[in-house]
């Protein structure tokens, strides 16, 4: 074989398919999104850790939807920023195999979703301050209406050193 003979493998035309709707149901339940009684979609509910090392990996959770209400093709639910001299530059987004998303279904038909964001710090990051951006879209199911808002958390902004 190519791997272990360490020799090239030729790369092959995929063609992506879009599963939507043919794929079986998840246990993420209705696709109807629970708005939180006590906060917002997008809210931070735990911040990463001040400072954290290259080669480590930092962690955020926020308030989200369902994620079957929303699936981007043009843009991207999560992301890393870094502060370039107070500009906010992606780094990172769901997209790259160092950062992870984790959805946890509600516990109970009265509470949202939840999304930790992680990512894995390469130890070629630049020392500075870094943030997670979520954004999303809610969607409340009334009758035959449906009504979708966007929603944009940041997080606490940490430090890689």
């Amino acid at each position: 074989t190519a791997l272990t003979e360490n020799r090239p493998i030729e790369s092959a035309d995929v063609e992506l398919t879009d599963l939507r709707g043919r794929v079986p149901e998840t246990p993420l339940s209705s696709t109807d999104d629970v708005l939180p009684q006590d906060g917002t979609i997008g809210e931070q509910l735990i911040a990463p850790a001040e400072l954290c090392g290259r080669g480590r990996t930092a962690v955020a959770t926020f308030r989200t939807s369902n994620p079957r209400n929303h699936y981007p093709h043009t843009h991207f639910s999560a992301r890393v920023e870094y502060d370039r001299a107070g500009t906010w530059e992606v780094v990172a987004t769901e997209a790259d195999w160092s950062t992870k998303c984790t959805f946890t279904p509600r516990r109970n038909v009265a509470g949202p979703y939840e999304v930790t964001v992680s990512w894995d710090i390469p130890t070629s990051a630049r020392p500075g301050r870094y943030r997670f951006v979520h954004t999303g879209i809610a969607t409340q199911i009334s009758g035959d209406t449906t009504e979708s808002t966007e929603f944009r958390g940041v997080s606490d902004s940490f430090r890689v050193e």
